[in-house]
């Protein structure tokens, strides 16, 4: 009977150290898989992070289109209606340098989205060249000269010779 009960201690204690160690293994792959959805946390916090700017960047890229498209649209439109039949020859064609100015504004805006993706790709060159703040104005002032002046409006911009120019 001695025999018997000391068999039975013995295959309770070998079961036993069996099952500790195996809750040992449990914890210790508990504790890991808290430390990997820590991880997913952080890496999904930073995922929402990158597609609100990613969205950021969309809305403001399709605002930038619009805005020339919208102008190379209206004055091709306008053209086509015949609304710039009564022009001089001079003022048709100061509209389509506007027209070409708006297609090249929106011509830039692409490139830019375009090397805005190479620059994610580590493949980006600066191209650094002088621009004429004042040309760019007057070049923004005559695109939308014909819709301020249809709606009754005018823009006004003082240059630092103090020239006016409307």
């Amino acid at each position: 009977m001695q025999l018997l009960k000391a068999g039975i201690l013995v295959a309770f204690l070998y079961f036993s150290r069996g099952m500790v160690e195996s809750v040992k293994k449990e914890k210790k792959a508990r504790e890991e898989v808290e430390k990997l959805n820590l991880k997913l946390k952080k890496a999904n916090q930073k995922l929402k992070e990158l597609v609100e700017v990613k969205n950021e960047f969309l809305h403001i890229t399709s605002h930038q289109l619009r805005t020339p498209l919208t102008a190379i649209r209206g004055m091709v439109s306008m053209w086509y209606e015949g609304s710039f039949d009564h022009l001089s020859k001079r003022k048709k064609k100061e509209m389509l340098k506007n027209i070409c100015i708006s297609a090249e504004r929106l011509n830039n805006i692409t490139n830019d989205m375009l090397n805005s993706i190479e620059l994610e790709g580590g493949v980006f060159k600066f191209q650094f060249k002088q621009l004429s703040l004042e040309k760019i104005i007057k070049e923004s002032i005559n695109i939308l000269k014909f819709n301020f002046n249809k709606k009754g409006l005018y823009i006004n911009f003082d240059t630092k010779a103090g020239n006016a120019y409307n």
